[in-house]
């Protein structure tokens, strides 16, 4: 059996593969002279190679999410198409509460003040007391409830599945409940196409003026026109984090600084990886 990995090769992966013959790729282009004999794919698989590989039967996506897969040729081939939901959903969870105590207690503005060498003293809240939103209750949303729990904070919850346990969750709600109540809203669901541009004007503007929005999942789930214009209106003290890198920012790659240049926004790349 011939499994083609999109990816370096890891002593757990040749081990889990129990003698299988493995070929370690950093492209799926550098697996043509296989393209009619593998049987597995753990990697993205394009269209055009979908349609030489007549046996494949599994593909294996190393991401939670698999919206970049589920192409027409991927839903009519007979192969298996499986992704590795659950796995990110710690470490999501963990980011989204770096954030939210970064934010709460502007660590920018102390990282600006040593940069600068200044003594600036003040006086930052606190997450105990306040309301968290979560939108997506799934293995990274639960975990994040836990979490927020822990730091005694009132959660709630929008999901899809609304009579499914959520344990940790205070309340689970409709969405413009969830969005006009939270001092946080995290966004840990995944693309679909209810969830693609939830996040539009009209939900920004219900938010609380000293609201903090974070997206830890897919960045498309938030309108960035509607950002924007929600961050102009009302000025720094509402801030916009998102683990995905905005389209606008990737136009400005040549000028990183007109990004940084933003008070009140955080931008980071993705760094999630595949062992």
């Amino acid at each position: 059996m011939i499994i083609v990995v999109v990816g370096k090769e890891t002593p757990a992966l040749v081990q889990a593969a129990n003698g299988a013959d493995l070929r370690f790729v950093d492209s799926i282009d550098q697996a043509t002279e296989v393209y009619g004999e593998m049987e597995a794919v753990i990697g993205r698989v394009p269209p055009s190679v979908l349609a030489k590989a007549t046996r494949l039967r599994w593909v294996h996506s190393p991401s939670a999410g698999v919206d970049g897969d589920l192409c027409p040729e991927m839903l009519n081939s007979p192969a298996v198409l499986t992704s590795s939901a659950g796995t990110g959903g710690i470490p999501l969870a963990e980011h989204a509460m770096l954030l939210m105590l970064m934010l709460d207690r502007d660590v920018p503005r102390w990282l600006r003040a040593q940069a600068d060498r200044r003594w600036d003293q003040f006086t930052h809240g606190e997450l105990a007391g306040r309301t968290l939103g979560i939108y997506g209750l799934g293995h990274s949303g639960l975990d994040l409830a836990q979490k927020a729990n822990a730091f005694q904070m009132r959660v709630l919850g929008v999901r899809r599945h609304s009579e499914r346990p959520a344990p940790y969750v205070d309340r689970v709600c409709e969405f413009n409940q969830m969005v006009a109540e939270s001092d946080f809203v995290v966004v840990t669901a995944p693309r679909t196409p209810a969830t693609y541009g939830r996040f539009d004007r009209e939900a920004f503007a219900r938010m609380k003026p000293t609201a903090y929005f974070i997206c830890v999942s897919r960045g498309v789930i938030a309108d960035d026109s509607a950002q924007r214009r929600q961050h102009r209106r009302q000025g720094p003290a509402r801030r916009r984090v998102r683990a995905r890198e905005p389209s606008s920012f990737r136009q400005r790659r040549s000028s990183p600084q007109r990004g940084r240049q933003v008070r009140g926004l955080l931008i980071r790349p993705c760094s999630a990886r595949f062992e």
